[in-house]
């Protein structure tokens, strides 16, 4: 409820109650008992005091650990063994339990836990009740709820083929380097079977806003009025790679700038760029008109040293020059490095 006086709230003052059993089961008080809270007039007419009456009892510790069912896997009990328990605990043991059983290859195994309480001495014995399934190949892998991004470019960043064992780890890695794409917000991952012994992977995702517009206006002292148009998409062709034009319109100014990147043709860290302009500009006795392209790959080595290496032709040519201007010459540059 905060320090100091504030308004009375019944939802906030039910939220907090809440609170106060949820902390004393936390710390492994299992029979914790909160009760009704009592409001009492305080000094101050205004005022109102809540008298929260909460008997602990003993802090329940963890007791014995036991796995029962078809071949579970060994579990590391030392762990909780000993410690107070509380809901965390229980939790902890299914998860570590269904991990180490779906990373055998059985993605429909089901943990359950059951709880002997012995009140006398406060201890709580755990058993893990394993059932493992069949054990289950990759099938298919199909994917729902994309809009623009290409399924067959989402399949490849699955390293994962037919008939390889459902592990979790396997799983885990698939998924990550999927998302890892940038397009997607969410992803989630259910199998369904199929024939005896295998199932399909079914991806659900929800892609991103990978679409981007921006516009600007100005005004300078030579070019006069400006308007700019940026356009940004980074899921292009729907393979995960980013697309940006720009162009800059202006009164003595023109200009059109366009950047492809493709981070997944030449493998993993390997960014292929390409980078092409053309410029127009009006300078006081001439116009200037110039054109680029750029192709290179880049390799970031670490979090100081990016390698880079590539193509890069660059020309510029001044026309419109006017005439009987002391010392003005006509300048042609090409350079391909």
């Amino acid at each position: 409820l905060g320090d100091g006086p504030v308004l009375y709230p019944d939802a906030r003052v039910e939220e907090a109650v809440a609170g106060v059993r949820g902390y004393y089961l936390s710390k492994g008080y299992y029979r914790a008992e909160v009760g009704e809270v009592r409001k009492e007039r305080g000094e101050d007419e205004t005022c109102m005091d809540l008298v929260v009456p909460v008997k602990e009892g003993p802090v329940y510790h963890v007791g014995q650990i036991t796995l029962e069912g078809d071949c579970p896997p060994p579990l590391p009990t030392w762990i909780w063994t000993g410690k107070p328990f509380h809901g965390g605990v229980r939790a902890a043991i299914v998860a570590r339990t269904r991990d180490r059983v779906m990373n055998d290859g059985y993605p429909f195994a089901v943990v359950k836990t059951e709880l002997d309480v012995d009140d006398e001495a406060a201890v709580v014995d755990i058993r893990v009740l394993v059932k493992r399934g069949e054990l289950t190949r990759l099938d298919q892998v199909r994917f729902q709820g994309q809009r623009r991004t290409s399924a067959s470019f989402m399949r490849r960043r699955i390293p994962m083929v037919q008939g390889q064992l459902l592990r979790k780890n396997a799983v885990r890695a698939a998924f990550s380097n999927l998302y890892s794409v940038g397009v997607f917000g969410r992803m989630d991952v259910e199998f369904e079977p199929t024939r005896p012994g295998y199932a399909d992977m079914v991806v659900d995702v929800e892609e991103t806003q990978s679409r981007q517009v921006d516009f600007g206006v100005g005004y300078g002292s030579w070019e006069l009025f400006r308007g700019t148009v940026v356009y940004r998409d980074f899921n292009f062709l729907g393979r995960g790679n980013f697309l940006q034009a720009r162009g800059i319109a202006a009164v003595r100014h023109q200009s059109l700038d366009v950047v492809f990147e493709d981070p997944w043709i030449l493998g993993k860290q390997n960014v292929l760029t390409w980078k092409g302009g053309l410029v127009r500009r009006e300078e006081r006795y001439y116009t200037s008109r110039g054109f680029y392209t750029e192709l290179f790959v880049e390799r970031q080595l670490n979090d100081r040293v990016r390698l880079r290496a590539g193509y890069l032709f660059r020309t510029e040519e001044a026309t419109d020059i006017a005439g009987g201007i002391p010392g003005l010459c006509l300048l042609y540059t090409s350079d391909a490095a």
